[in-house]
């Protein structure tokens, strides 16, 4: 796959792997010195500005690995849920099998259990509602909130 087509669906982000199928490692180098920024460990956006915030999704997906899945509060802002509280971070949902620890506003949960069909919300995978509102209602800590979010959703 060509570098602007990879660049084009992936929101300008891509993974150290991804350009390197593309680049040469000094071509890579000379671009991160230059226009490229690093968002999280191996994840880059192509360009220097600051990312939009569906840029940092769909870096913390790639950070997460193909199998990913947003989850808790990101899954449930992506299904329009209300009385959420305000929450910068991403939360995704990986394999256990992967090693990916949480870091730069993302927080990653290894599970035995992913879903199997994750949908597809805006082009980028979700737990389902049920799943995304288990993982926060056990995150939040606040039976109030948690039962206004929970009764929104149903």
């Amino acid at each position: 796959m060509e570098l602007e087509e990879l660049l084009i669906g992936q929101d300008q982000v891509l993974t150290r792997l991804q350009a390197l199928s593309c680049l040469s490692d000094n071509g890579l180098r000379h671009r991160l010195q230059r226009s490229w920024r690093i968002l999280l460990p191996g994840v880059y956006l192509a360009a220097s500005a600051t990312p939009s915030p569906r840029q940092r999704l769909r870096a913390a997906l790639l950070y997460g690995g193909e199998r990913a899945q947003l989850s808790d509060h990101t899954a449930l802002t992506a299904y329009g849920v209300r009385y959420l509280p305000a929450d910068e971070t991403t939360y995704l949902l990986i394999p256990a099998s992967e090693r990916r620890a949480s870091r730069d506003g993302v927080v990653v949960r290894r599970t035995h259990r992913l879903p199997l069909q994750p949908r597809l919300i805006d082009g980028l995978p979700c737990v389902p509602p049920a799943r995304a509102l288990a993982d926060f209602a056990a995150r939040i800590g606040d039976d109030r909130l948690a039962c206004a979010v929970l009764a929104d959703a149903v």
